[in-house]
């Protein structure tokens, strides 16, 4: 998301700044009000967008979670019955879904951190807010140095980029996997069945 490209910027930024040396700081106020109120709007929706992408990982890795119980249920079960072959298929997938189980924890973690930091760009932007329509008479008395919020082209302000996803350059961090013998074994051995 290109929007949190620019977290540390907005995180850091003095609303009032920029109004300290503006010919009419009341108009200058109204606009950095009209502006920080598009961003907010944008922001909101990005973070729903996320939110819900979150949710979805969540979901994918609480189901690849069960499907791993699942077939290692299984696998007891057809060692039990004495069916060594169907044993090493149910490990097969099983292995299959803790690697699918990764990459949807990898992408809970990104998902999660991401709503996270957009829900500090939307209180960030809430106090601005709050700051501007608190200290109108003040902002002539304002003596910080002028930087702060430009108003964007109306293309940005929209937020289109914003819900698409970033490209997928994820690096997923692979859960240790013993090959299918020596998960078998460890199976046998946790049924004594060695």
């Amino acid at each position: 998301m290109e929007i949190l490209s620019h977290f540390n910027e907005l995180m850091t930024l003095d609303v009032l700044a920029p109004l300290a040396d503006a010919p009419d700081p009341e108009v200058a106020a109204e606009q950095q009000i009209e502006y920080i109120t598009d961003r907010l709007a944008v922001l909101k929706a990005a973070a729903t967008t996320m939110s819900a992408k979150e949710t979805r990982c969540q979901h994918l890795l609480n189901a690849n979670l069960e499907d791993i119980a699942k077939y290692k249920h299984l696998a007891e079960r057809a060692l039990l019955a004495g069916n060594e072959n169907d044993a090493r298929a149910f490990l097969t997938k099983r292995q299959e879904c803790q690697y699918d189980s990764a990459v949807c924890q990898n992408a809970y973690d990104k998902a999660h951190s991401d709503v996270l930091r957009l829900t500090k760009m939307v209180e960030k932007l809430n106090s601005d807010l709050d700051k501007l329509r608190a200290r109108p008479n003040e902002l002539r008395d304002n003596d910080s140095p002028v930087s702060g919020l430009q108003p964007e082209s109306a293309d940005e302000v929209r937020g289109e980029d914003i819900v698409a996803d970033e490209p997928e350059n994820m690096s997923v961090k692979l859960p240790e996997t013993l090959t299918i013998d020596e998960e078998l074994a460890v199976l046998k051995a946790e049924l004594s069945m060695a």
